[in-house]
């Protein structure tokens, strides 16, 4: 969304995305998840898990 102050990938040092107040209160979110694969993995099994949390102060 536009109204983001956020554009870029999230990762453990950008995790947090802010909505204007009157933005946020209309509930309507978008996001786009991919995951991004290391040019070095090696053959196994891999796994992992994708949490969403929507805090309102």
């Amino acid at each position: 969304d536009a109204q983001a102050d956020t554009h870029g990938r999230l990762t453990q040092a950008t995790h947090t995305v802010n909505y204007p107040v009157d933005f946020a209160a209309r509930g309507q979110f978008r996001f786009r998840a991919q995951p991004v694969i290391p040019a070095d993995v090696k053959a196994g099994e891999y796994s992992g898990a994708l949490t969403f949390v929507v805090t309102y102060q």
